[in-house]
């Protein structure tokens, strides 16, 4: 069975049938024989216009790839079966015949003019690299400047590759009138191309701030009249109109810029520069920017006025924790003291700027407010106890001369006996005046009798091996309260 695009010839014993019948009697080896079906692809096209390849012989099934290449000035159509494609993929399954078709690639030229100004020859339809002769020519009275393209040739030659269309461009055959000055002090009128004869009428208008002198021929008129016969260049000649500004100011107290011989109109900047511990105040003219712009068109006097810079400085703080100095108004630049004294039982900790110095000077340069700042002098009295033995209340943090009470109080089976530093008053009243430690001794209570219940507590201090011990009836104790 052959494969697609194959077909059987014969076995190789030469049988041409595909399927057969054979009785075996020995050992047989046989071959079947195929061959590829094949097919004949032809293009053609005309040789003058372009050439094709692609063509010849393939077997069934084959993708085959067709070009058509057109020669220079020629372009592809289609192929003869309407396929527009110059370069292609056909499947042959049969003989193909095929047929490029090209034509000649054409432009247009166009060429024109102003009839009135000349005429042109030299357009037309013409195939692309043709050699197109084109002619421009004036009527009378009129030149030739050149062709739209720029090209200044009047008879001229182009290859056509692309449609073109060019404008022959003519002109009168004029005289100039020139005239000029300078822009930024006037303008001037009249100028430009007038056939000649012709009579033009010449202007110059002086800018503000300017006036007409003369022109450069020497006439003092400013609007003019000329014949032209030939080319003319005439210059108006302008000059500025000027003005004085004068300024002036109390020499110890500032300086000031910007006077001086301006042209009308000028904007010019005016300056007031105030000395050190003086302030613009302002102008004569009652203008309070000491930096300003005036628009000259007159002469101009003006006075600068300054006056001495003054600043308040105000310093205050809590009447009932102390008192302060210094405050008031001071020129700029003066050197002040101030000075905060606190009162009793309080202490100065900053100004509020950040300065601990209870006396400072400052500069003053600006407004300056400050507040002395203070605080209660505070003391801590710490008590120490046995709590097994009793309890002490009133301790704590307070401010300097305060009067507070200390009690102690002790839990049944003993009792209160003196403080650490042998004050046996409880309570007990103390005005602070400092950081104070003490310690609340609690002595055990000693059991009686009926008949000792009314008989006296003997109580003594002593030393032992270097520390003191409290001794009631006949028991020690250290001096929070331990027996020993």
């Amino acid at each position: 069975t052959p494969n697609d695009h194959f077909r059987f010839v014969q076995w190789s014993d030469g049988v041409k049938t595909a399927t057969r019948e054979i009785t075996v009697v020995e050992n047989v080896t046989l071959t079947a024989e195929f061959e590829a079906i094949n097919f004949t692809v032809t293009v053609n096209c005309n040789a003058e216009q372009g050439s094709v390849t692609g063509g010849g012989t393939v077997q069934e099934g084959s993708t085959v790839t067709l070009k058509a290449t057109p020669n220079d000035h020629f372009r592809f159509v289609q192929w003869s079966d309407g396929v527009k494609t110059a370069t292609r993929q056909v499947t042959v399954n049969s003989n193909i015949t095929l047929t490029a078709e090209f034509e000649a690639i054409m432009f247009t030229v166009t060429v024109s003019c102003e009839a009135e100004q000349g005429s042109v020859i030299g357009g037309g339809t013409f195939q692309e690299g043709s050699t197109v002769t084109l002619k421009a020519t004036p009527n009378d009275h009129f030149r030739f400047v050149q062709w739209s393209d720029g090209v200044k040739t009047a008879t001229r030659e182009i290859t056509v590759v692309e449609n073109v269309t060019l404008t022959a461009e003519f002109e009168a055959i004029n005289f100039t009138v020139t005239v000029n000055c300078n822009a930024e002090q006037g303008s001037v009128t009249g100028g430009g191309t007038v056939q000649e004869g012709s009579t033009v009428t010449l202007k110059a208008t002086p800018n503000d701030h300017f006036r007409f002198v003369q022109w450069s021929d020497g006439v003092k008129t400013a609007t003019r009249q000329v014949t032209v016969n030939s080319n003319i260049t005439l210059t108006a000649e302008f000059e500025a109109i000027m003005f004085t500004v004068t300024v002036s100011c109390e020499a110890e107290q500032g300086s000031v810029i910007g006077g001086g011989t301006f042209q009308e109109g000028s904007t010019v900047t005016l300056k007031a520069t105030p000395n050190d511990h003086f302030r613009f105040v302002q102008w004569s003219d009652g203008v309070k920017t000491a930096t300003r712009q005036v628009t000259v068109n007159s002469n101009i006097t003006l006075t600068a006025e300054f006056e001495a810079i003054m600043f308040t400085v105000t310093v205050s703080c809590e009447a009932e924790q102390g008192s302060v100095t210094g405050g008031g108004t001071f020129q700029e630049g003066s050197t002040v003291t101030l000075t905060a004294t606190p009162k009793d039982h309080f202490r100065f900790v900053q100004w509020s700027d950040g300065e601990k110095n209870a006396e400072r000077t400052v500069t003053v340069t600006e407004d300056i407010t400050l507040t002395a700042e203070f605080e209660a002098i505070m003391f801590t009295v710490t008590v120490e106890w046995n709590a097994a033995m009793g309890s002490v209340i009133g301790a704590g943090t307070f401010q300097e001369g305060t009067v507070i009470e200390l009690t102690a109080s002790a839990i049944g089976g003993f009792s209160f006996f003196q403080w650490s530093d042998g004050n046996t008053d409880n309570p007990r009243t103390i005005t602070v005046e400092g950081d104070l430690s003490l310690t609340a001794i609690f002595v055990q209570d000693k059991p009686t009798t009926l008949d000792q219940t009314t008989s006296e507590v003997s109580v003594k201090k002593v030393m032992r091996d270097g520390h003191i011990l409290i001794i009631r009836n006949d028991d020690a104790y250290d001096l929070t309260g331990r027996k020993q």
